[in-house]
C-alpha cells in the first residue's frame, strides 16, 4: 500500500533572531503575501531539504543564504512523524543531511524516500535502448520537479526536464509504468552491467597475458595459443640469461674486491710506516725522560746538600768565635768551588756528577 507524505511544519534557522516558521493543515494550503515578500523562498527552502543539490547561494539567493543557516521539515509519513534537517554552515558537511535525527547522504534521500512511499523502482529508456548504461532509475527528485511547479516556469510540463524524464514520471502518475517498463527491463540493465564489467575484467585479462605471453617469448605474434614447445624455448632462454647474468655478477664482484684489497694494503703499508716513525719517537723521548729524571734527582741532592752547609754556617755563626766562622767560611768556598767544578765537568762529559761527601771538602 502506498503512503502518503504531508509537510506540517518548515521552519528556517536565522544566525542572529529566533526561527521562523509555516505551520500547515491537512488539505491545501495558500501561502499569501506581498509581492517579494518571501513566499518562493520558503518553497525554494522546501525544495532544498528534500534533497536540491544546488549551493544554497544558487538554491534560494546569496542574502537569503547568509541570514539562515538551516532548514527543517516536518512531515507525517503515512501515520508516522518524519523529520528532516540540512544545514550549510561553515562546519556543517554540504553532502549531508539528517533524517530523523541520523545523519545521511543527501545523494541517499532518493532511494530512501521512495523506499518509506512504497513507491516502485524504475528503470526507463534514455537515449538509444541498446547503448551502454541508458537505462537510469527514476529518482524522487525527478518526480519532484515534474510536482513542484515553479512559476518561472508554468509554461512548460517540468523546469528543463528531458523527454525521456517527462514520459517515465507521467507514465507513473498514470499507474502504467510498470506495464511499459517491467521489472525485467530493470534486471536486464544489472545483467547489462555484469555483462559490460566482465567483458572489460576478461579483455584487461587477455591483455595481461599477452604482454606476459609477448615479454617471456619475445615473439609479438604469439599471443594466448602458448604451446609446451614454445614454454620449453622460454624457459631455456630464461636459464641461459641466468647463467650469463650470474657469471656478470661474478665477474663484477671479483673486479671490485681486487679495488678493495689493493686500496686497503696501500693504506696499511702507509700506516705500518707511520707506527715505525712513532715508535721510534717513542724511544727518543723515553731516553730524554730518562736522562732529566736523573740530572732531577741529582738536583735535589745537591739543594739538600747545600741547606745542610746553609745550617751549619747558621750554628757556627751564632756559636763560634770570628777566627772559627771565618775558617768555616772558607771550608765552605772551598766546598762549593769543587761542587762547581764537579758540575761543569758533568756539564762538559755528559755523564752528570755524583753526591760529594766530606773527603771532597
Amino acid at each position: 500500500m502506498n503512503q502518503t507524505l504531508t509537510l506540517r511544519r518548515l521552519t528556517r534557522s536565522p544566525k542572529r533572531s529566533q526561527n521562523d516558521e509555516l505551520l500547515f493543515q491537512k488539505g491545501v494550503n495558500v501561502i499569501v503575501g506581498d509581492k517579494d515578500s518571501g513566499k518562493t523562498t520558503w518553497l525554494r527552502m522546501l525544495d532544498y531539504v528534500l534533497g536540491d543539490d544546488d549551493k544554497p547561494d544558487l538554491a534560494f539567493g546569496e542574502g537569503v543564504a547568509a541570514t539562515y543557516h538551516t532548514i527543517e521539515a516536518e512531515f507525517v509519513l503515512g501515520e508516522n512523524p518524519l523529520t528532516l534537517q540540512r544545514s550549510w554552515s561553515a562546519d556543517a558537511a554540504k553532502t549531508k543531511m539528517l533524517m530523523d535525527g541520523t545523519a545521511i547522504n543527501v545523494a541517499d534521500l532518493s532511494d530512501l524516500l521512495l523506499t518509506n512511499l512504497g513507491i516502485p523502482r524504475l528503470n526507463f529508456p534514455k537515449g538509444d535502448p541498446f547503448a551502454e548504461r541508458k537505462w537510469p532509475a527514476l529518482s524522487f527528485r525527478t518526480l519532484l520537479r515534474h510536482i513542484y511547479r515553479q512559476e518561472r516556469f508554468w509554461s512548460d510540463w517540468a523546469d528543463k526536464q528531458p523527454e525521456a524524464d517527462q514520459h517515465a514520471s507521467l507514465s507513473l502518475f498514470l499507474g502504467v509504468a510498470e506495464a511499459l517498463f517491467p521489472p525485467k527491463f530493470g534486471e536486464l540493465v544489472r545483467k547489462q552491467k555484469e555483462l559490460d564489467r566482465l567483458t572489460f575484467t576478461r579483455e584487461a585479462h587477455q591483455n595481461l597475458l599477452d604482454q606476459i605471453a609477448a615479454d617471456l617469448l619475445r615473439q609479438k605474434e604469439i599471443s594466448v595459443a602458448v604451446t609446451d614447445a614454445s614454454i620449453a624455448t622460454a624457459e631455456q632462454r630464461l636459464h641461459d640469461e641466468l647463467v650469463s647474468v650470474e657469471k656478470e655478477r661474478a665477474t663484477l664482484l671479483a673486479a671490485v674486491a681486487e679495488k678493495v684489497e689493493a686500496r686497503i694494503s696501500s693504506h696499511a703499508m702507509a700506516a705500518k710506516a707511520q707506527l715505525d716513525w712513532l715508535q721510534e719517537a717513542k724511544v727518543a723521548l723515553d731516553a730524554e725522560i730518562h736522562q732529566v729524571t736523573h740530572r732531577l734527582t741529582e738536583l735535589r741532592s745537591y739543594a739538600q746538600m747545600l741547606a745542610e752547609d746553609a745550617s751549619q754556617a747558621y750554628i757556627l755563626l751564632r756559636m763560634c768565635s770570628p777566627w772559627i766562622l771565618i775558617a768555616g767560611l772558607f771550608n765552605s768556598l772551598h766546598t762549593t768551588c769543587l761542587i762547581r767544578r764537579r758540575l761543569f765537568r758533568s756539564a762538559t762529559t755528559g755523564r752528570g756528577f755524583g753526591l760529594l761527601t766530606r773527603s771532597d771538602w
